[in-house]
Order: C-alpha cells, then structure tokens, then sequence
C-alpha cells in the first residue's frame, strides 16, 4: 500500500491520479482500512481543478493513516 500512496503522488496526470487512488481504495477496503479507503474515495471523486490542490494533504493524511495502521500490526507481530 505504501508504494501505491508513492506512486500516487508520482501520478502526472489526473487520470493517473484517479486510477491510483481507486487501486488503494480497493485494497484498503478489502484490509478494512477505512480512513484510508475514505481518503482515496476523497480523491477519486475530486473535480478535475481540485486534485492538485487537495492532493498534497490527502496524501500526507494517507500516510499517517497507514503509519497508524502499521504500528498496530507491528504490535500484533503483522506487517502490510
């Protein structure tokens, strides 16, 4: 999940923004990761001038999201 938030933020174009962020919606909904499923629904259903604004922070909201989500596990003796 980690590479796909990284790749989101690599993505150059809108369309590639928006496929990234559905692949993450999927798989963090399938690990129900649900704050991070949100987020990236929040991105998917941007408008065309709000991506690259709003971007930034969801990405860094993502982030924290999964770092959260890793030190549980990591607790649990699970990684992502």
């Amino acid at each position: 999940m980690q590479r796909d938030i990284a790749a989101l933020g690599k993505a150059e174009t809108v369309s590639a923004i928006k496929k990234v962020a559905h692949k993450i919606k999927g798989g963090s909904a399938i690990l129900g990761v649900k704050s991070v499923e949100n987020i990236a629904l929040q991105i998917e259903q941007c408008e065309l001038d709000e991506v690259q604004w709003i971007l930034d922070e969801l990405i860094e909201e993502m982030n924290q999201q999964v770092a959260h989500v890793n030190n549980y596990l990591a607790m649990q003796k699970v990684e992502l």
